[in-house]
C-alpha cells in the first residue's frame, strides 16, 4: 500500500517534525471522514439503525497509526442487494474513505511536507531547525 511505504521512508529517521507532520495529516483525515460520512448519513432515508451505526464508529490516531473501527452493518450500506432483495445503495463507506484515504491523505503525506509546513511546525512546537 503507497500510504505504508510513504509513512515508514518518513520515519525512517528520527525526525520530530515529520513525525508531527503525519499525526497533523492522520488527524485532518480522520475529521474529513467522520464529516463526510455524517453528510453521507443524512442522505439516508430508509435505513435501520443509523444512530446506532454512528455510535459505532471509533477513529483513533496513535503516533503514526490510524485506525478505523465501525459497525459491520455500515459496510452493508453501500450494496445494492442484501439476501437477493434490492436497496438503494447509501455510499457511506467505499465512496467515503477511499477517495479520503487514498487520495488526499496519500498526497499530502508525499508531498506536503514542504520547508514551509516545517517552519511553521518548528515555530508552533518550539522546535529549531
Amino acid at each position: 500500500m503507497a500510504s505504508n511505504s510513504t509513512i515508514n521512508e518518513r520515519l525512517s529517521g528520527s525526525n520530530t517534525l515529520e513525525k508531527i507532520f503525519i499525526t497533523r495529516v492522520l488527524k485532518d483525515t480522520a475529521k474529513d471522514i467522520i464529516s463526510s460520512q455524517d453528510k453521507a448519513f443524512s442522505r439516508l432515508r430508509n435505513v435501520e439503525n443509523i444512530a446506532q451505526i454512528r455510535s459505532a464508529r471509533k477513529i483513533k490516531v496513535s503516533g503514526v497509526k490510524l485506525q478505523f473501527t465501525h459497525s459491520i452493518r455500515q459496510r452493508f450500506i453501500d450494496m445494492k442487494r442484501i439476501r437477493g432483495q434490492h436497496q438503494k445503495s447509501g455510499l457511506v463507506h467505499n465512496k467515503v474513505l477511499f477517495p479520503s484515504l487514498m487520495g488526499s491523505m496519500v498526497a499530502e503525506l508525499a508531498f506536503g511536507f514542504t520547508e514551509q509546513v516545517k517552519k511553521e511546525l518548528s515555530i508552533e512546537h518550539n522546535i529549531q531547525l
